[in-house]
């Protein structure tokens, strides 16, 4: 019954946000590097939610044969190791990259993320 509560107050304050109110990278990066521990749990929070999703379609697109990405098999990636990736594809690419006008910081992270685990575990063509 907890949980079933909390579920309803995610909800509420899930529909109570503007859709205007979207994360950039810039600012879920900033949380990741913050010394407030709840920014910072909640930065990890949304990397593992972010790379769990990803992970799926990875995994259903692999099952079609044409897989994302492809990290090692027997490596489970912490939050900590997703910013890390995230952060140094920030650094190596953003100079580069300009879509339509938006920087990789004003970017979605879920697509930085992406991106970032595309550049770091390539798949080997067959």
């Amino acid at each position: 019954m907890k949980y079933i509560w909390l579920m309803v107050a995610m909800a509420g304050l899930l529909m109570a946000q503007p859709a205007s109110a979207a994360v950039s990278t810039g600012g879920l990066m900033k949380l990741a590097k913050s010394d407030d521990p709840q920014n910072l749990s909640l930065a990890k929070l949304y990397f593992s939610a972010l790379y769990d999703g990803e992970l799926w379609v990875t995994i259903d697109a692999q099952a079609d044969g044409h897989p994302v990405f492809c990290p090692p098999s027997k490596v489970a990636l912490v939050p900590e190791q997703l910013i890390a990736i995230t952060e140094k594809f920030l650094s190596e690419n953003s100079a580069d990259y300009k879509l339509q006008g938006v920087t990789l910081d004003d970017e979605e992270p879920g697509m930085v993320l992406l991106m970032a685990l595309k550049a770091t575990f390539p798949c080997e063509i067959k």
